[in-house]
């Protein structure tokens, strides 16, 4: 069991509320009057899927974005001091080449999580064969800090025709999903998962799908 030394000092102060605030945006986190201690989570920007390119015989499909990662600490109210400056991880764009990496998001100087990074454009072989999705990003030292699931692989022809990697899943939800056919990858709705890979069974250029921005939730445990 992992404990944090952080909150030992006001351990003996009663705590009647609680109050749950979200950041989605990157600005200054006040704490509420009477806080004690607080829980924060943060997940990183997830990275974008691959673009794919047309050719003649149109077999590219790419691989999905890698899942922003998490971390999570309890500081006291004398830790967090008056404000924090929180940014948020911003999702990577997609676009027809390699896909844009995930943003970290951070907790002032305490606490980090890093983003996913993009995935690349495998090309147009005319072949078939498979291109690798984007790697998760990792959250630093606390209570909790783990990885974001890695981007799906993208197979292109064989068989079942283009199928791309499905974006990787962040602690909020699951990435985009993966396309066949010829068309633009998907852009995950779930905080800090990624984007899905693109695929092109034609003479078109396809984008992959962004990876969505990050969020800072914190848990205000408060003796009023």
């Amino acid at each position: 069991m992992t404990t944090n030394n952080a909150i030992n000092s006001d351990s003996n102060v009663p705590i009647v509320s609680i109050n749950l605030v979200q950041i989605t945006n990157t600005g200054t986190y006040t704490p509420s009057a009477g806080m004690v201690y607080c829980m924060v989570e943060l997940v990183g920007g997830g990275g974008a899927g691959g673009g794919a390119t047309a050719g003649l015989l149109g077999n590219s499909a790419a691989g999905g974005g890698g899942g922003g990662g998490f971390a999570m600490a309890i500081y006291s109210a004398a830790t967090v001091g008056s404000s924090q400056t929180v940014t948020i991880g911003a999702g990577g764009t997609g676009g027809t080449g390699t896909g844009g990496n995930g943003t970290a998001t951070t907790f002032g100087s305490l606490l980090t999580a890093n983003g996913g990074t993009g995935a690349v454009n495998p090309g147009s072989s005319g072949t078939a064969g498979q291109s690798p999705g984007g790697q998760p990003g990792y959250g630093t030292v606390g209570v909790a800090h783990v990885y974001g699931g890695a981007g799906f692989t993208g197979c292109s022809g064989g068989t079942f025709g283009n199928v791309s990697g499905q974006g990787g899943s962040s602690n909020y939800g699951q990435g985009g999903a993966s396309v066949t056919g010829s068309s633009n990858g998907v852009t995950s709705l779930s905080f800090g998962a990624g984007g899905s890979g693109a695929s092109t069974g034609g003479a078109t250029n396809r984008s992959g799908g962004s990876g969505a921005n990050g969020i800072c939730q914190i848990t205000e445990y408060l003796d009023r």
